[in-house]
């Protein structure tokens, strides 16, 4: 089955007083449509940093390429922001003209309950076993977490997605757990809280790779 994993969020640290910070404003984000996707990621950026500068600090903007055609960009960019309201007066502006086209942008709120939806890495596994063999054991050992939503078997890994009470801080605790005869390590791939930046992929199918040099603030 064709499945495309592009849900894996780094795992980010935070010190007491960046918290306290970004507690005390309104993180927000938005994905926007209308652009030529002929353009560069760099045009693109940069006119929607412009458009929307007035509707809070712009944290990141995350233009992606199509990854069917290198040349071209995928329809759709995140633009997050810190501020009061921004969101809202970002979606005000949509039909505006940004530059020879028309912004067109919706809201794309955060999980209401955080630490309830997850996604792991799970490594040290018998690779030699059959890949329905692997989904059916990765489902019986994190049943007593939550419902696994999606499991995607690649090369000496596998990714798991879990919803369920409490899963993200849950499903780690799993690391040292023996599954056909040898210990696995569960690494959480998704972030914890709202984060100001979006998380880039890696250039494999199941993204989970490195992602040390990549930090942003979160709170949750």
């Amino acid at each position: 089955m064709d499945v495309s994993v592009e849900k894996g969020l780094e795992l980010l640290s935070l010190n007491g007083s960046d918290a306290s910070i970004l507690e005390s404003r309104e993180i927000g984000r938005i994905i926007v449509e209308g652009y030529d996707t002929r353009l560069s990621p760099g045009v693109v950026e940069s006119a929607l940093r412009k458009f929307y500068s007035s509707c809070g600090e712009i944290t990141d903007v995350y233009v992606r390429r199509d990854g069917r055609n290198e040349n071209t960009l995928w329809h759709s960019t995140f633009v997050y922001f810190v501020g009061e309201g921004a969101v809202d007066k970002a979606l005000q502006l949509n039909g505006n003209d940004v530059g020879g086209w028309e912004a067109s942008a919706k809201a794309f709120p955060f999980q209401p309950r955080p630490y309830d939806f997850v996604i792991v890495r799970v490594e040290g596994f018998d690779t030699s076993l059959s890949e329905t063999d692997i989904k059916s054991m990765l489902r019986e050992l994190f049943l007593p977490y939550g419902k696994v939503k999606l499991i995607v078997v690649a090369e000496g890994s596998a990714v798991v997605s879990l919803f369920g009470d409490k899963a993200a801080l849950k499903a780690p605790q799993l690391t040292g757990k023996v599954m056909g005869g040898r210990k696995i390590v569960v690494t959480r791939l998704t972030e914890l809280g709202k984060s100001t930046l979006h998380r880039r992929p890696s250039h494999c199918c199941v993204y989970g790779g490195d992602t040390s040099s990549y930090k942003a603030k979160t709170t949750a």
